[in-house]
């Protein structure tokens, strides 16, 4: 029986990698449950689900038994551009990002866990005939796939700790004009991995209140890989070093009763780390990459109505701080204050725990500071409005 379950376990960990080779638009993806997406994702404080293993690892000693879950996150992404003198909008389709947990319960105090993840993944495309600002960017694909074993522990019956170690998989494809030739394009591809680790702490004051913290460590990456330039064709090996920022996230749960569960987070991501690069050795030589992000936050605020068939409803709602400046924006991310408003229906009960949950994001940000770039003048000054459609599943599996 031992055997069976870790072979269920490492095959569908296994389809996982090779599904999430598709990212999704957007830089920082926090959903990685259906349940805890539809309340906003604000979790920290909660943590009793497989899950766990990303949302706090503390919170794994929750679980019982040994549990199971995957699912996928769907989004749609779409930028519609209004500047001076065209408008346009990015391709948009579907993206999925998938998501696989499990938890076992050794003791009654230590539980294990692995976690298989996209904590930031990035795709955007922009038309190259339509875009008035190609020289900054056309497309992009990033994506960080993070494999995490992860343990838990119960200090006493009120607080418990637990870390993980991260394993993250980067991949990178870039690429925009020059402008020394028409329709001319330079892209990076490049990859690496790095380790870092996931502490998380869960305090639970009482039956109806309890805190929690997660704190997430960066991820320096030595990208290696080719740098290409068309229409000469020519290539070269090249290399670019990013750091992807910590991030540190407290919240409260609050349970007046047994049947509802109120949620608050707080994110606090340190984007100011994504601050400059440079592509080396390309066909064109060294080249800078300068992004100046700033810090920034993310609100996370939700609840669930547990009902008395097993089901459980929930609604949420995230706000997410623009973190990049009008100077040097690039649309690639079209980074804005933006809305999201979710909801999920959960089924808590029996050997198949599932949930489906919708996202709806809006963002609506006039770029007026950005500077023009060399060669091509061109500059991404305008207005962007967002408007996103998200779907997330999860289906579980208690042994």
């Amino acid at each position: 029986m031992k055997f069976r379950r870790v072979l269920y376990v490492f095959t569908a960990a296994s389809l996982l990698v090779i599904a999430v080779d598709s990212v999704a638009s957007g830089f920082r993806l926090s959903n990685q449950n259906a349940y805890v997406t539809g309340r906003g994702n604000a979790f920290v404080a909660t943590a009793n689900t497989p899950a766990a293993v990303y949302y706090n690892p503390a919170g794994m000693t929750q679980v019982e038994g040994s549990q199971m879950e995957a699912g996928s996150y769907l989004i749609n992404f779409t930028v519609d551009y209004d500047g001076s003198a065209s408008e346009f909008k990015n391709n948009d389709e579907w993206q999925p990002v998938p998501h696989f947990f499990y938890t076992t319960e050794t003791t009654e105090n230590l539980s294990f866990g692995l976690g298989i993840y996209a904590p930031f993944g990035l795709g955007n495309d922009w038309d190259q005939d339509a875009s008035t600002f190609s020289s900054i960017t056309r497309d992009a694909e990033v994506s960080l796939v993070t494999v995490a074993p992860a343990v838990g522990y119960n200090l006493n019956e009120q607080v418990s700790v637990g870390a993980s170690i991260n394993l993250n998989m980067a991949d990178i494809d870039i690429a925009q004009g020059v402008g020394l030739a028409p329709g001319d394009t330079l892209r990076f591809v490049g990859d690496d991995t790095h380790i870092g680790y996931t502490l998380g702490i869960l305090w639970k004051l009482n039956n109806r209140h309890s805190l929690g913290a997660k704190y997430r460590s960066k991820a320096d990456l030595g990208l290696s890989g080719t740098t290409s330039y068309q229409p000469l064709e020519l290539t070269s090996e090249s290399s670019m070093a990013i750091e992807l920022p910590d991030i540190l996230t407290v919240g409260y749960s609050y349970k007046p009763t047994q049947n509802w569960d109120f949620g608050l987070d707080l994110e606090y991501i340190r984007w100011s780390s994504f601050s400059e690069t440079t592509i080396t050795n390309s066909p064109l030589g060294d080249l800078p990459q300068v992004f100046n992000w700033e810090d920034g936050y993310i609100w996370q605020l939700g609840f669930t109505r547990f009902l008395e068939n097993g089901y459980a409803l929930s609604a949420g709602y995230n706000y997410n701080e623009n973190v990049q400046p009008d100077f040097l924006y690039n649309p690639v991310v079209a980074d804005a204050n933006r809305h999201w408003f979710n909801a999920s229906i959960a089924q808590t009960r029996g050997q198949y725990p599932w949930s489906i949950g919708y996202q709806y994001g809006t963002s609506d940000r006039n770029v007026a500071g950005d500077i023009n770039r060399p060669i091509t003048g061109e500059n991404a000054n305008g207005n962007y409005q967002t408007t996103a459609h998200s779907l997330i599943f999860t289906i579980g599996y208690k042994f």
